[in-house]
């Protein structure tokens, strides 16, 4: 994505997210609703991790804070989506944003809240831009071959994966569904 202050200097819809305020008002909001400050273990990379141990000494269900939360986050001024683990889990995305948390989310390692801001908006600094976002401009990126013994053509993305993981000797995720 091109820097936001370019962006909104031609009248194109874009902005800054302050994570940091972001992340303070989501603490704030969970504890004023559960009397705790201790339920979320880590905000980051767009993902509320939640501290289960906490939750289950408490009683609290992790879906419902995960609704809390989702409910809340979309009041937000530049998120545009939010998606919850319950959701991520139980439902099927296709052809959307979705789809691409959907495929990047591990049960064992992802959040439990998933924000995805409006399109062209970051949470960097004013001075640089990112690629970090699952709009167009930062998922469909032209990977180039070139030299001795490659043939010119196109080639299904699916078919390179899997070849690059072999290669790799790296285990392929089988997706359900």
């Amino acid at each position: 994505v091109n820097v936001p202050s370019y962006l909104e200097s031609i009248k194109i819809p874009a902005g800054y997210f302050d994570s940091a305020s972001f992340e303070s008002d989501v603490r704030a909001f969970v504890s004023a609703e559960y009397g705790r400050d201790d339920l979320i273990e880590d905000i980051s990379n767009y993902q509320v991790f939640f501290s289960y141990k906490v939750l289950e000494d408490n009683d609290i269900v992790a879906e419902e804070l995960q609704k809390k939360i989702a409910h809340f986050a979309l009041q937000y001024e530049s998120v545009n989506k939010v998606y919850t683990r319950a959701q991520l889990e139980q439902e099927g995305y296709y052809n959307s944003i979705g789809e691409l948390v959907q495929n990047g989310f591990d049960q064992k390692r992802s959040g439990d809240v998933f924000i995805i801001l409006d399109p062209g908006v970051i949470s960097y600094s004013k001075t640089g831009s990112t690629h970090g976002t699952a709009y167009s401009y930062d998922t469909h990126v032209p990977l180039l071959f070139y030299g001795k013994g490659i043939k010119k053509g196109k080639i299904i993305t699916l078919l390179l994966a899997r070849a690059l993981n072999f290669l790799k000797n790296i285990k392929i995720c089988q997706k359900e569904n």
